[in-house]
């Protein structure tokens, strides 16, 4: 039951506003009007007329519900549960990149995601050559940070493709924030210098702007998320 008022009040305010109106018509002639006598000449037709309006409405109404809009709004969840979970990895890339680089620098953040002050802290411990936690294949075999950086880019990357694939059924605002994720200059550099290894930095606060402005949209995605998306993933 529950579901299905779901589904009843995702209808067209203005639809459910006339089914109102047309029922509460309907229940005006046949309970009240219908036993007084006739104001004028052809009073008596014209709410037969408009009594036969209300039920055809309420009767194209109904079948509209249950054969357009149920199905229309099931489709659309079984869509967006699955954006919601590609969203949600994408959004993970980024909340496992910065908990790590926390861990390892031994600083803290006041927020979901670091300040400049307290991204700058972050890079200023943290050497792109040294290891990070993520292991390459062979067990003792550590990834360095610019690694484990392309790693995460790479799944982003990846989530991204998928949920273009339904670009079609996409709200635009979406489109348009994990488009700037994909392409943001953080992405790019990580994957330019992955191929130019090894750098003469020994942190990454050469880095640190690009990275700012990717925890700036990623923050982006995630008010998107709860707002938009969230409900989506907690479908039953």
């Amino acid at each position: 039951m529950k579901k299905y008022w779901r589904y009843l009040i995702s209808v067209r305010t203005e639809l459910i506003v006339l089914f109102i109106v047309a029922l509460l018509t309907i229940i005006l002639i046949e309970f009240w009007l219908i036993e007084i006598p006739e104001k004028f000449n052809g009073g008596a037709k014209f709410g037969v007329i408009v009594n036969r309006l209300c039920i055809s409405y309420i009767s194209a109404f109904i079948f509209y519900f249950l054969v357009v809009h149920l199905k229309t709004q099931k489709d659309k969840e079984n869509l967006y549960s699955y954006i919601s979970g590609k969203v949600r990895g994408i959004l993970n890339c980024s909340e496992q990149l910065i908990d790590k680089m926390i861990d390892h620098s031994k600083t803290k953040i006041k927020g979901k995601y670091p300040t400049d002050s307290e991204l700058k802290d972050i890079c200023r411990s943290i050497n792109p050559h040294s290891n990070a936690p993520l292991i390459l294949g062979k067990a003792s075999n550590y990834a360095n940070w610019i690694q484990l950086m392309l790693y995460y880019k790479q799944r982003s990357n990846k989530a991204t493709e998928k949920v273009f694939l339904k670009i079609n059924f996409l709200d635009s605002d979406l489109v348009i924030l994990l488009a700037k994720i994909d392409d943001c200059s953080h992405f790019q550099s990580i994957e330019f210098f992955s191929k130019n290894m090894p750098l003469g930095n020994t942190d990454f606060l050469a880095f640190q702007p690009d990275m700012l402005k990717y925890f700036e949209l990623i923050n982006e995605l995630n008010i998107y998320y709860q707002r938009r998306l969230i409900n989506y993933g907690n479908l039953s």
